[in-house]
């Protein structure tokens, strides 16, 4: 027999999955599979997608406000997986993270990952890379609003000015 699971059920498995997420980061190791958990923990909060089309819009307008943070932190938890150099997919990032600041704009950490994918980012594409970088100051200003005086913030907007500054 088929048996549907409740929100309040599904809420539940998406938060083990983050924490299992964490356990495997804090271990050091099998980030790929941290990975898996938290953007498993996404689909349970019932986001097919892993990013905000008209779809995932409107499961985002129906979720709880707790649900709703739960999924900026996994999806920013997702977006620093894909930072990890062993499998860095810096647009998958920045999506991740556009999911999570949508999801809750008081996610400073979701700010701060975003801006560090955009800088790393904008070297590697052909065109772009100046709308990229402005977005990554946006996004650590923002951070730092939320984080003032983060001295990784600031070093980050230091870095996202000269890169902008050295490509003019």
């Amino acid at each position: 027999m088929l048996q549907i699971a409740t929100p309040e059920a599904r809420r539940a498995q998406a938060k083990a999955a983050k924490d299992e997420g964490n356990d495997l980061v804090r271990a050091g190791k099998k980030k790929v599979e941290a990975l898996r958990k938290y953007e498993k923990g996404m689909r349970l909060l019932g986001l097919p997608m892993y990013e905000l089309d008209e779809e995932g819009v409107k499961a985002l307008a129906a979720m709880s406000q707790e649900d709703r943070e739960l999924l900026s932190v996994l999806a920013s938890n997702a977006a620093q997986m894909y930072m990890d150099p062993e499998n860095k997919q810096l647009s998958k990032a920045i999506d991740r993270c556009n999911v999570a600041v949508d999801a809750n704009p008081a996610n400073a950490k979701a700010y701060f990952r975003r801006a560090t994918a955009a800088l790393e980012h904008a070297g590697n594409v052909a065109k772009g890379s100046d709308a990229i970088l402005a977005r990554g100051q946006q996004d650590v200003r923002r951070f730092l609003q939320l984080d003032p005086g983060s001295a990784a913030g600031l070093s980050l907007q230091k870095k996202l000015t000269r890169t902008r500054q050295a490509m003019l």
